[in-house]
């Protein structure tokens, strides 16, 4: 299964993200984001992988111009 993440653009608490990250990466499930720097996704991505995260895809706009 694949599993979109999503959330605000500051990291607000890194300790519950931190802490779904790794439910998630243990699941086997794959995770979605789109990466902006400095990012909740970014840093959920982050720690996903950290914790042995299966596949990461990222979405990122055609037009994007950050």
């Amino acid at each position: 299964m694949k599993i979109g993440i999503i959330g605000p653009s500051k990291v607000n608490d890194k300790e519950k993200i931190t802490e779904v990250a790794k439910i998630i990466a243990n699941s086997g499930h794959e995770i979605i984001i789109v990466p902006h720097k400095k990012s909740s996704s970014e840093f959920f991505g982050q720690e996903y992988i950290k914790y042995g995260g299966k596949k990461v895809y990222s979405i990122v706009p055609l037009e994007d111009t950050e």
